[in-house]
């Protein structure tokens, strides 16, 4: 009797238009199957990123505000920037402090117009010089010039320019009722649309019109701002996450670290007095939320298609199987029995599903990102290709052994 190899090799030879039709059913079906995983992984996980990264950036930011407290601005910001460097992943801190109205010369005493005064951090990466020098440090006695810079509009509509001199006027019953400045600089926003202007009571247009005309903001320097006019002032401090990439694997994980850092910041004694808000847990929650949708919307098409890939495979299993009754038969005539005829089904079975595997393993992650549509590389799609291969092998044994004939004399 030939050996089991050289039986397997021979079997395969023979009936070649079914055994084309076997290959081919299990190749096609566990494409198919494999493909509608990494389409839906494709799918959801490029969902996921587009749904955070393509938020608005109000949407995707953690806001930390209040008055400017007894203890100082510098105990509020070590709070702030202490949280953030115990956060698991990386966060951009963008911080405004914005002083009271303080009044413009020349103004009508019952309708005066009014200036504010902030500090903007980092606003020279985000603005461009229309003339003159960014300000310095005052000097921190009393009734010394502080230096600012205007935005380009207020020094338009103003008629200001570089070195000009003005006197502001406290609207507080205490403390210093005066107030000069220096004009050093006339400032206009690189990009007005930057998420560095959130928050903006000017909008880039330099002028709030409500019940009084304010100009702004007048921006001085850190060091000045808390010299001078840091009493009854506001601060605001937005944070912003690092979520660029994020895909559903690593959603649960942003979630924690997202509503981490929100519970340290709100324990922060330095920071018992403001008000922190964020839209980042709902929007993340969304984002989850049409995760597992994405992926309850495409469950039955996939039993659907699995119903159907098992059938075929079953079927054309069947016809071989039917084809081969007469050899079969000769082969339990020379002495083998059913357990030689299961190995040799075995044996095919590996044959046919090993390439399965590897086709699909190649062509559905492209594939599927090309039907996705969202550039996501799908996850887990060699798994699937051989969990399905190995489920078409197991079907082809069990449809072999449904359709050998019985042993002689049985």
């Amino acid at each position: 009797m030939r050996t089991l190899g050289g039986l397997a090799t021979r079997r395969l030879g023979g009936h070649p238009a079914a055994v084309a039709a076997v290959v081919a059913t299990a190749v096609l079906a566990v494409l198919v199957l494999a493909t509608l995983q990494a389409f839906t992984s494709s799918l959801s996980r490029g969902g996921v990123t587009t749904a955070v990264t393509r938020a608005e950036p109000v949407d995707r930011s953690i806001v930390v505000s209040g008055s400017i407290h007894a203890d100082g601005l510098a105990a509020m910001d070590a709070a702030v920037r202490d949280a953030v460097a115990a956060a698991h992943r990386p966060v951009a801190v963008d911080l405004a402090t914005r002083s009271v109205s303080w009044t413009l010369p020349g103004g009508q005493p019952d309708n005066p117009d009014l200036a504010r005064l902030a500090h903007l951090s980092g606003i020279e990466e985000h603005a461009d010089l229309a003339g003159g020098t960014w300000p310095r440090d005052a000097a921190p006695a009393e009734g010394s010039p502080i230096e600012v810079a205007v935005p380009e509009t207020v020094a338009e509509q103003l008629g200001w320019a570089a070195g000009q001199e003005v006197r502001l006027t406290s609207r507080l019953p205490t403390g210093p009722q005066d107030l000069p400045v220096t004009v050093t600089g006339i400032y206009r926003a690189t990009d007005p649309a930057d998420p560095f202007w959130l928050g903006d009571a000017f909008a880039n247009s330099g002028v709030a019109r409500e019940e009084f005309t304010t100009y702004g903001p007048l921006v001085t320097t850190a060091g000045t701002f808390a010299d001078h006019l840091a009493r009854s002032a506001n601060a605001t401090w937005r944070l912003y996450p690092q979520l660029a990439g994020l895909d559903a694997a690593a959603l649960p994980a942003a979630r924690a670290d997202v509503d981490a850092l929100l519970e340290d910041l709100a324990a922060r004694p330095a920071l018992a007095d403001t008000e922190v808000t964020s839209s980042l847990p709902d929007l993340l929650a969304g984002a989850h939320a049409t995760q597992l949708r994405t992926r309850s919307a495409l469950l039955t098409p996939a039993l659907l298609l699995g119903l159907l890939a098992a059938t075929a495979v079953l079927l054309a299993g069947s016809l071989l199987g039917s084809l081969r009754d007469a050899e079969d038969r000769l082969l339990l005539a020379r002495g083998a029995d059913r357990r030689h005829l299961l190995l040799l089904a075995g044996a095919e079975a590996v044959v046919v599903a090993v390439p399965a595997a590897v086709v699909a393993g190649l062509v559905a992650p492209p594939l599927a990102t090309a039907l996705a549509c969202t550039g996501a590389a799908p996850a887990g799609t060699w798994l699937t290709a051989v969990a399905v291969a190995v489920a078409v092998g197991v079907l082809l044994v069990v449809t072999a052994a449904r359709t050998a004939p019985p042993a002689p004399g049985s």
